[in-house]
């Protein structure tokens, strides 16, 4: 006695059609700026914020690093989030220095939110499967 399958091959045609609707960049981005925004908006959130100058070292962007937390353009299937170039002292609020302690904001906020952010890139990606 045995098992008789039918519609294997269909089956199987219709996932790789599936499969190649991942392959677009335009949708490569969409599933990860879905989990890029949630870790973002936590860093941003839990970056500390002076009083006074806020950029020392950038006159011309008069803004608190809280406010220069990016999404970086996809490359290479990935984005980065993190501090605009013109922040690099964010390394130092994150780590500390010989001068002064740290104030972690860029790990916690990953932690903090990377459960949200794989549950979002996951529905997008359902999204993307599906067509919608």
């Amino acid at each position: 006695m045995g098992i008789e399958l039918s519609g294997v091959d269909d089956f199987i045609k219709a996932m790789q059609a599936k499969a190649k609707k991942l392959e677009s960049k335009e949708q490569k981005k969409r599933i990860l700026m879905a989990g890029a925004v949630p870790i973002r908006k936590a860093m941003a959130d839990k970056a500390p914020v002076g009083t006074g100058v806020s950029n020392q070292w950038d006159k011309s962007n008069p803004q608190h690093l809280k406010d220069n937390i990016v999404i970086s353009e996809m490359k290479n299937d990935s984005v980065d989030v993190g501090p605009e170039e013109s922040f690099f002292y964010a390394g130092f609020q994150e780590f500390g220095t010989s001068h002064q302690p740290a104030y972690p904001f860029a790990e916690p906020g990953f932690l903090e939110k990377k459960k949200e952010a794989m549950s979002e890139m996951a529905n997008e990606t359902k999204k993307v499967i599906e067509g919608v």
